[in-house]
């Protein structure tokens, strides 16, 4: 945060800033951190990874008009395994996965082929 602002005539600037907290994306929203992989995906499997294990979570995918276009309930995914999903269905262009349940929320885009 900017705690004052000052200049001067022969054009010279400060800025004193303050560090209130150091805050992670995952402090605010309860996210997950996530893998996916390859992408672009090229022959309709696209890997999955968790950085945390969870039990059960609900998987959507949507494409570029928000619309989601394909769902799943992955369930038992230990920390950092790897689960293969089947994309094949889509048509190329880009998506957006979005994995949430209890105390899991992430977010991430791909792109078919």
């Amino acid at each position: 945060v900017f705690t004052t602002y000052g200049g001067s005539a022969n054009g010279d600037m400060t800025f004193t800033q303050e560090l209130l907290s150091a805050t992670s994306v995952n402090e605010l929203d309860g996210s997950v951190p996530m893998a996916l992989y390859p992408n672009p995906v090229a022959d309709g499997r696209l890997n999955l990874v968790l950085d945390a294990p969870v039990s059960t979570v609900d998987m959507l995918v949507f494409d570029a008009n928000g619309r989601v276009v394909l769902t799943e309930r992955l369930a038992g995914m230990g920390d950092m395994e790897v689960r293969m999903l089947d994309v094949s269905t889509l048509r190329a262009g880009i998506y957006t996965l979005r994995l949430q349940g209890e105390g899991v929320l992430a977010t991430q885009r791909f792109v078919v082929q």
